[in-house]
């Protein structure tokens, strides 16, 4: 590519295709990255012909050369369509393709070699929220058009399992021929490892990275563009430069692109410089714990175009879900409630005995109503001031929630709907917010301090008091 393309660009990278080990049978065709859903090759030719016993063959590595030159590896490549048409009465096949991923800039030996120890990207938002470095500036001769001012060395965060996790800034300086001059300036997020492992586990961890910061900078934060290097990649007589490898792949983004205030963050920088590789390591050491509860979460933040009430569907899921996670029954309690059980099962007939123990399994668990109740008595005094202010908040929420759920036409005239749903919603996610910031060892003053200074706060408050 002539230019390097962010993964929310769609572009098309025409050239000649191959299978590895069968140079001999290139076609010529399009590569088409539709930013956010797919990753499609469209052949005028077909690698394997009609005759293939399995229609639905699944290629590990797709080999391609672009008409600029650029090495492609496609990775992950299923058969979608394979077709015949008559052009000029001369059957043509053709064939489109599915990958998961689109590697530009390296053939990868294998599907088991595409690998890496470094990774780079820019998140957005990032660059927004972290102040000017100390910084130097390199340039040569005397007629300078540009300087690339640098950090000396990235800023390490932390190490955690294999890899080692900094942030890095460049910042560019454009000159015009009047002598006026314009900056431009960008944080990146570099994660190194010693040894060379699959990019997935990379882009897993860049996912688990990019949730944390938008649970820090109160919204979405995605790649706009990564790149990897590969140790089989080499340039220079020492081989000491790799050139970057650029990573494709099917990414959501949210639709509505917000502004970055620093009243819009829960905090700056230069607040939690000092705790972020703490809160950082908590994060990550949750994963195991609650990796699909945030998962659930933070969709209603990255897939903004959906309906209110799967929104608020999944947020209420998530309170619930991290209540049972992180919460355990007394243990005087759950004795008394097996003791219970053995009595009710010993004095019912057995012919029910099965039915009855399957009904009773999770009769021990707390109500959504009770769950809430705990949870917001956990919550820093701005959070309960919202829950109070609102009225039958807890009430509302389990309502809405069971109508949703189970569509009891008795709940239908208390249900809410529009503005009141989408002001349930926001105090719901405010409230799991400040309950994930407790948990990454936020102190319950700065993070008050933190609550009423955002204006997402701020918002929620005006909007019950117009109530």
């Amino acid at each position: 590519m002539k230019e390097i393309k962010l993964l929310s660009d769609s572009f098309d990278l025409q050239g000649n295709w191959w299978i590895p080990g069968r140079e001999e049978v290139k076609i010529y065709g399009t590569l088409k990255y539709s930013a956010g859903h797919t990753i499609t090759l469209e052949l005028v030719g077909t690698f394997l012909g009609h005759d293939d016993p399995n229609p639905d063959r699944i290629l590990d590595l797709i080999y391609g050369i672009t008409t600029d030159g650029n090495e492609v590896s496609l990775c992950d490549c299923t058969r979608w369509t394979l077709s015949s048409s008559l052009d000029n009465i001369v059957a043509i096949n053709r064939c489109i393709y599915i990958a998961e991923y689109l590697l530009v800039g390296y053939h990868f030996i294998s599907r088991n070699k595409v690998l890496t120890g470094y990774l780079s990207c820019e998140l957005a938002h990032l660059t927004s929220w972290i102040p000017l470095f100390p910084i130097k500036h390199d340039s040569k001769g005397n007629n300078v058009s540009q300087i690339t001012v640098t950090w000396g060395k990235p800023q390490k965060l932390l190490e955690y399992d294999l890899f080692s996790i900094s942030l890095k800034a460049a910042h560019t300086l454009n000159y015009t021929s009047n002598n006026s001059a314009s900056t431009e300036r960008k944080i990146h997020l570099a994660i190194n490892s010693e040894t060379e492992v699959p990019i997935e586990k990379f882009l897993s961890l860049l996912r688990r990275l990019g949730q944390f910061f938008s649970l820090i900078l109160n919204q979405a934060v995605y790649p706009l563009n990564l790149f990897c290097t590969n140790n089989q990649n080499t340039f220079g007589n020492d081989d000491e430069y790799q050139p970057p490898i650029y990573i494709y792949y099917r990414l959501q983004q949210p639709e509505e692109h917000r502004s970055d205030f620093l009243n819009e963050f829960y905090f700056t920088f230069n607040q939690i410089e000092s705790y972020l590789p703490n809160m950082l390591r908590a994060w990550l050491e949750n994963t195991p714990l609650l990796e699909m509860i945030w998962d659930l979460y933070f969709s209603t933040l990255y897939f903004s175009n959906i309906f209110l009430e799967n929104k608020f569907l999944n947020i209420v899921s998530s309170v619930e879900a991290f209540h049972r996670r992180t919460s355990s029954i007394n243990a005087s309690e759950n004795e008394e409630h097996e003791n219970r059980l053995k009595s009710i099962m010993a004095s019912a007939p057995m012919e029910y005995s099965s039915w009855l123990k399957q009904k009773l399994k999770y009769s021990n668990e707390p109500t959504l109503r009770k769950r809430l109740k705990e949870l917001i008595s956990q919550c820093p005094e701005e959070i309960q001031y919202l829950s109070e202010s609102y009225g039958d908040f807890i009430g509302d929420v389990v309502t809405n929630r069971n109508y949703l759920t189970h569509y009891d036409e008795s709940l239908k005239t208390q249900k809410k709907g529009g503005t009141e749903l989408l002001l349930l919603s926001k105090i719901l996610a405010i409230m799991f917010e400040a309950l994930l910031l407790k948990k990454l060892g936020v102190d319950e003053k700065i993070l008050s301090l933190a609550l009423r200074r955002c204006l997402k706060f701020q918002n929620i408050r005006h909007k019950i008091k117009k109530r």
